[in-house]
């Protein structure tokens, strides 16, 4: 019962964010290669968290970890003039952006998902759980395999084979491990889908 009510509770915040036109991160489109991108992304301000990932409840510890954050398990920031509707004493809930994105590895799974735009670094809510941090990533440059279909591990794992054959054949260095971008709730048909094999390369 639980699983189920993480997956209804996944479904109904993705699908709200798509129906919303629901931030993303910026980026530009460097190259167009048809079958994959390459862009560069600004640095964003992430909510992320870590599980282990030899637990099969990985991927629903970690969303349930990062919708309670949302939703307005976190407190504001003491005695500053922020441009959000948190004040020191309040909790907020944060919108729901898009994708979420996944590491799995044979170590932790990691998932995030990107602060909106409304906050920065230092008027973002506090995450009431030591277990969600909000962190500052770096600018970047990747190549994006865009894919439809389900969010499996076996699609995204075809998706990244494919992604890596194509920069090997350019010549393009891998420079890190793989993520999973997802942008629909698991109720979206397969066929309307939008997931991503996004990984780092060499800026040159």
């Amino acid at each position: 019962m639980q699983s189920i009510r993480i997956l209804l509770a996944c479904t109904a915040m993705l699908a709200a964010a798509t129906s919303v036109a629901a931030e993303s991160p910026d980026y530009i489109v460097v190259v167009d290669q048809g079958k994959f991108q390459i862009r560069d992304y600004a640095p964003m301000l992430v909510a992320q968290t870590r599980v282990s990932s030899d637990s099969s409840a990985a991927r629903n510890t970690a969303f349930r970890r990062l919708f309670d954050y949302i939703s307005g398990e976190n407190r504001g920031r003491q005695g500053l003039e922020t441009k959000s509707p948190t004040t020191a004493a309040e909790s907020a809930k944060i919108a729901m952006t898009s994708p979420v994105t996944t590491v799995d590895s044979d170590e932790e799974f990691l998932m995030q998902f990107v602060v909106p735009r409304e906050y920065d670094a230092r008027t973002v809510p506090i995450p009431s759980s030591a277990l969600v941090e909000v962190v500052t990533l770096p600018a970047e440059r990747v190549a994006v395999l865009r894919y439809s279909g389900r969010s499996s591990i076996g699609n995204f794992q075809r998706a990244e084979r494919a992604l890596r054959v194509e920069l090997e054949q350019r010549g393009i260095t891998a420079t890190g491990v793989a993520r999973q971008a997802v942008y629909n709730g698991p109720f979206t048909p397969p066929f309307l889908r939008t997931n991503e094999a996004i990984v780092p390369i060499q800026a040159p």
